[in-house]
C-alpha cells in the first residue's frame, strides 16, 4: 500500500493520427469525458503482449498505452529476427504466416530512432486462448462467476479476482442456507496469489457479493473493497470480527448482526482496514422493517450494487448501492493512509416522495454526464452526481440492464438506453445531461432485456433493442430499422473493424445487415453464468491491442479460458483500459446483472479512430539508463524501479540494494572495477523477468547469486547458460553470494530473469566487466537456400547450422553499403518481413557468432542475390 517510490507520469494529450484507412487528424466527438480529464490517475500497463494460433501461423498483438507518443515505432521480432515494423498509425498486430507455439516474440518500442523498451510475450499459445487453472474450493459443488482485474503487483499486467459460486447460491427473495463465498486471485499465467472465505454470515447469490478493485490510493497497486462480516477470513488467513458468531438464522437468510466494509490488499488479500457498511439494513424483519424498506423478509434491504468512479476527478472511489425497488441508498468511499473514508452517502429513506426513490436497477454504471471532468453514478432510472446529490431521475422505476455510453455521435453528451420492469415497460433513449427522455416505446409486459451500440456500419450511431417491443430494432432517432432481434445477453470488440458485436452465451455474432446475424467464433468446451442472463465472467480489453478478451469457465469449472482475437485489424487505437469511462465501467461490469462496459467515445467505421486519452499514469518505469558498457539499462520490475541503480563499480563496503542498507562485507578483486548494476532485493518477488540491457562491446556479465539458492536447487533456470566461477561475496547480513558468468558480444541484448526464490533469499546483483581476450573469428555459413512467398512478398533464407554458433546475423547491400537488418537470429534460418517490393533485388550476407565473434567478412564473400517475387 504505502510506497514511498510512487510516479505519477503524464501521459500525451495530443491527437492521434487516424489509421491508413482513415483520413487526416481527428478531433474528440460530442461526448462528454472523452479521452480522460488531464487529471486522473490511472494504471501504468505494460506492452500486453500475445501470441495465438491462427490458420497455418501466429496472430501477434501488443498495447498501444496513453503515454506512448502518436509517432511511437513498434519493431516485431520473432526468435529475434525483425518481421514487422508498426510505424505511426499502423495497427499493433501482425498475422505471421511462419511462426510456431515455440516461437519467442518480442516487441521494442522506438521512438527517434531509440529503442525505450523491449518486451517479450508472456502468452503463447498453439490455441486461440490461454488457460487459467483454479483452485476449485469443492468442484461438486461451485463454479467461478464474476470476475475483476487489477494490477494487484505493480508489474504493469493485470491480475484476475474471482469469485467462486456454489450450486446452492439464492436470490434475495428466495429461504434456505447458501454455502459460503470465496473470492481469490489469480495471474494471467495462472499462480494463485491468496483466497478470501467470507465466511457463513455472507449469504451467496448474485445480489448479495459485488466487488470493487482498483488502485484507490494510486500507489501503483490494485485494491479489492467489498462487504464482509464477522467471520470472514482474510488472505493471511486473518479472521475479521467474531470467529464463532453465526447469524443465519431457521430458514437460511442473515438479517441480524454487524455488516462491515473492507479493504484488502491487492498483492496478499490481507485485510487492511474494516469499518461499518456505510448503510445499515435495521430492522429487516416485522412491521418495522416494512416502513424501512417495504417488505419484512430481507429482499429489497438486501440487494446490493457497487461502482468505481473518479468523483474527485483525481482518484478512483468505490461507491456501494443498498436497496432500489424502494428505498435507495448509495455510499461512497475513498482509501487514504490505508484506511477507508466515508465520502458522502445518499439514502432516499422510505419516502415516496424522494425522486430517486425506486428508481435504481439491478446495475450501476458511471461515466462523466454533466462535463465537469468528474464522473457522476447512475443506477438506471436515477443518477448521481459526483458530491452524492441527485443529479436527475426519469421516475421510469426500476429496470434490468442498461447501457451508458455516446450512444448517439451527433448528439451532445452521453446516452443511457434503459428497459422497463413496471409502468409502461418498454425501452426509452435518455439524455445523460438532464434525464429527458430523447425516445421511448411502451411493452406489453416486464422488458427484461435491453442492448445499444453501433453495431452495422450501414446505420449511423448505435442501434437499440429490447425484449420489448419484440422483433424490433432502432436507430438513434427512434426509427426502425429492422425487424429481426439480436441477442440482448453482451457486447463484445473482436473483429478487426470498428462496429461491436454480440456475445450470447458462448458465441459471437456480427450483423452483416438488415436482420443479418451471422455466428462468428463459439467457444467451444466453455459455459456462460447466471442463468438465462449467459453472460461471460468477464469481457475487458486486458491485453493485446483495442479489442476486447472474452474470459469464461470451461464446462468442468477447472480453469478460466481466455480467449483473444486472431483476426487482423488495420486500425492503432490506445487501449480502452486508458479511458476513464471504460475502466471504471469494466469495473462495474461485475455488479448483480453484469453489463458490458462502453468507452466515453463512439467507434464506427463512418466517424474513424478516437483522439488519444489525457490521463496520468502512475507508477510508470523509469527511462533506460546507459553506462560505459551497459547501454539502455531497462528496469522492468516497474513496482521496485526505484531501488535500482547503475553505478560505476562497487566494492567492499558499497551498499549492496537500493532498497535495503546492507554493504558488501567481503568482494572478490576481480570484480571490484567491474560497472555495477545495484538492484532492488525486493525485485525477488517478482515472478517476471526484472530488466534488461544491451551492450556495444565484448563483456562479461556476472550475477551474484545468494547461495542457499543452490542448496535449494532454486538457482534462476535463465542462468542455465550461465558457467558457475569461484568469485564470491559477503554481506553485512550474512549472505554468501556465489558469481554465474556469461560472455556477451557487441549488440548483444542481456535478458536479467527472476530471481527464483523469494522468502528468505535476497535477490541477486550482477557486474558487467570488459572482456580481456576475444575469441578467434569462426568459420562461415555455407549453403544458404533461398524460399519465396509470393502471396506476401517474403524471403524465407536457410542454412547449414555452424558448430559453436550462438548467434547469426543478416547485413543487406543498400546504397553503397552493408546495413545490419538483425544480429540476433538463435535458429537457422530468417524471413524477411512482409510485403516487400516486387521485383527488388538484394545483396543479402548471413554471418555466424561462435565464441563471442562474428565471420563477417566471409559472410559478405558468400553474400547471396535475391529478387523479390
Amino acid at each position: 500500500m504505502k510506497n514511498a517510490f510512487k510516479r505519477i507520469a503524464a501521459a500525451a494529450a495530443s491527437l492521434t493520427m487516424a489509421a491508413s484507412i482513415s483520413t487526416g487528424i481527428l478531433t474528440a466527438n460530442a461526448a462528454y469525458g472523452q479521452g480522460g480529464n488531464g487529471t486522473a490517475i490511472m494504471e501504468y500497463l505494460d506492452r500486453g503482449i500475445y501470441a495465438i494460433r491462427s490458420g497455418n501461423g501466429m496472430f501477434i498483438s501488443w498495447r498501444f498505452n496513453a503515454n506512448d507518443s502518436d509517432y511511437t515505432e513498434f519493431r516485431l521480432y520473432r526468435d529475434n529476427s525483425l518481421i514487422y515494423t508498426s510505424k505511426a498509425g499502423q495497427a499493433t498486430n501482425y498475422w505471421d504466416a511462419y511462426g510456431s507455439d515455440n516461437s519467442v516474440y518480442r516487441v521494442d518500442t522506438v521512438v527517434n530512432g531509440t529503442v525505450k523498451s523491449s518486451d517479450t510475450s508472456k502468452f503463447t499459445s498453439g490455441s486461440n486462448y490461454f488457460d487459467i487453472k483454479l483452485n476449485n474450493p469443492d468442484s461438486s459443488k461451485y463454479s467461478p462467476n464474476d470476475c475483476c482485474v487489477g494490477d494487484v503487483d505493480g508489474d504493469g499486467q493485470y491480475e484476475i479476482i474471482l469469485k467462486w459460486d456454489p450450486n446452492d447460491s439464492k436470490d434475495n427473495s428466495q429461504t434456505g442456507n447458501t454455502s459460503k463465498v470465496y473470492i481469490d486471485c489469480y495471474t494471467l499465467t495462472g499462480k494463485q496469489l491468496w483466497r478470501i472465505d467470507l465466511g457463513k454470515n455472507i449469504r451467496a447469490g448474485q445480489h448479495y457479493t459485488q466487488m470493487s478493485v482498483a488502485d484507490f490510493d494510486c500507489d501503483g497497486k490494485a485494491e479489492l473493497i467489498t462487504k464482509t462480516c464477522d467471520g470472514t477470513v482474510d488472505g493471511t488467513g486473518k479472521v475479521i470480527g467474531n470467529a464463532n458468531a453465526n447469524y443465519v438464522d431457521s430458514s437460511g437468510t442473515i438479517l441480524t448482526g454487524p455488516e462491515y466494509l473492507t479493504l484488502f490488499e491487492g498483492a496478499t488479500g490481507k485485510a487492511l482496514d474494516t469499518i461499518d457498511f456505510p448503510v445499515s439494513r435495521g430492522t429487516a424483519t416485522g412491521s418495522t422493517a416494512k416502513s424501512t424498506w417495504g417488505d419484512n423478509y430481507g429482499n429489497r434491504c438486501e440487494r446490493y450494487n457497487s461502482a468505481i468512479a473518479y468523483l474527485d476527478g483525481v482518484h478512483p472511489s468505490a461507491v456501494f448501492g443498498r436497496g432500489y425497488y424502494t428505498r435507495l441508498t448509495l455510499s461512497a468511499v475513498d482509501v487514504r493512509d490505508g484506511k477507508l473514508s466515508k465520502r458522502w452517502v445518499y439514502d432516499s429513506g422510505f419516502n415516496t416522495s424522494d425522486p430517486a426513490y425506486g428508481q435504481g436497477n439491478h446495475n450501476v454504471m458511471v461515466a462523466d454526464f454533466d462535463n465537469d471532468s468528474k464522473q457522476e453514478v447512475c443506477m438506471g432510472a436515477s443518477c448521481f452526481d459526483d458530491n452524492g446529490k441527485l443529479l436527475w431521475s426519469t421516475k421510469l422505476g426500476h429496470g434490468d440492464a442498461m447501457h451508458v455510453g455516446d450512444l448517439d455521435p451527433n448528439r451532445e453528451g452521453i446516452e443511457v438506453f434503459l428497459c422497463h420492469e413496471s409502468g409502461n415497460y418498454g425501452i426509452s433513449l435518455i439524455d445523460g445531461r438532464n434525464g429527458n427522455k430523447i425516445w421511448h416505446y411502451d411493452g406489453d409486459k416486464d422488458t427484461g432485456r435491453c442492448c445499444a451500440d453501433n453495431i452495422y456500419a450501414g446505420n449511423t450511431g448505435a442501434e437499440f433493442w429490447g425484449s420489448r417491443p419484440a422483433g424490433a430494432v432502432y436507430n438513434t432517432s427512434g426509427k426502425q430499422i429492422g425487424s429481426k432481434q439480436p441477442s440482448t445477453n453482451f457486447l463484445i470488440y473482436w473483429d478487426g473493424d470498428l462496429e461491436r458485436e454480440l456475445l450470447n452465451d458462448v458465441s459471437i455474432t456480427k450483423m452483416k445487415g438488415i436482420d443479418n446475424y451471422q455466428t462468428i467464433f463459439t467457444a467451444d468446451g466453455c459455459a456462460s453464468n447466471n442463468g438465462t442472463k449467459a453472460v461471460p465472467c468477464l469481457t475487458a480489453d486486458i491485453f493485446g491491442d483495442w479489442r476486447e478478451e472474452l474470459v469464461l469457465r470451461t464446462s468442468d469449472n477447472s480453469k478460466l479460458r481466455v480467449y483473444c482475437t486472431n483476426t487482423e485489424t488495420s486500425y492503432r487505437m490506445t487501449t480502452l483500459m486508458h479511458d476513464m469511462q471504460y475502466r471504471m465501467q469494466a469495473g462495474c461490469e461485475q455488479s448483480s446483472y453484469n453489463q458490458p462496459p462502453h468507452p466515453s467515445f463512439y467507434l464506427g467505421s463512418e466517424k474513424g479512430v478516437p483522439a488519444r486519452p489525457n490521463i496520468k499514469l502512475n507508477n510508470t518505469p523509469p527511462e533506460p539508463v546507459s553506462g560505459k558498457l551497459v547501454k539502455n539499462l531497462t528496469v522492468k520490475d516497474s513496482a521496485n524501479a526505484s531501488g535500482w541503480q547503475l553505478v560505476n563499480s562497487a566494492y567492499t563496503g558499497s551498499l549492496i540494494y537500493g532498497d535495503r542498507d546492507f554493504t558488501y562485507t567481503s568482494l572478490a578483486s576481480d570484480l571490484q572495477n567491474s560497472e555495477y548494476i545495484m538492484t532492488a532485493c525486493d525485485s525477488k518477488n517478482t515472478d517476471s523477468d526484472l530488466a534488461e540491457f544491451t551492450v556495444e562491446e565484448p563483456v562479461d556479465v556476472y550475477v551474484m547469486v545468494d547461495t542457499r539458492e543452490e542448496e535449494a536447487n532454486s538457482v534462476p533456470s535463465w542462468l542455465s547458460g550461465y558457467s558457475r566461477t569461484s568469485l564470491t561475496a559477503t554481506s553485512s547480513n550474512d549472505v554468501t553470494f556465489v558469481a554465474y558468468k556469461k560472455s556477451f558480444n557487441s549488440g548483444d541484448r542481456v535478458v536479467l530473469g527472476t530471481n527464483g526464490m523469494t522468502g528468505y533469499v535476497v535477490n541477486y546483483t550482477v557486474f558487467v566487466k570488459e572482456q580481456s581476450t576475444p575469441m578467434a573469428p569462426p568459420p562461415s555459413v555455407s549453403n544458404i537456400r533461398v524460399n519465396y512467398n509470393t502471396q506476401y512478398h517474403q524471403i524465407q533464407f536457410v542454412w547449414d547450422k555452424l558448430y559453436g554458433a550462438d548467434k547469426y546475423g543478416i547485413a543487406v547491400y543498400l546504397a553503397g553499403k552493408w546495413r545490419v537488418q538483425t544480429t540476433n537470429i538463435t535458429t537457422n534460418s530468417y524471413v524477411t518481413p512482409k510485403n516487400l517490393t516486387p521485383g527488388m533485388s538484394y545483396r543479402v550476407a548471413i554471418a555466424a557468432r561462435v565464441n563471442g565473434v562474428w565471420s563477417t567478412t566471409e559472410a559478405i564473400n558468400n553474400a547471396v542475390t535475391v529478387t523479390v517475387r
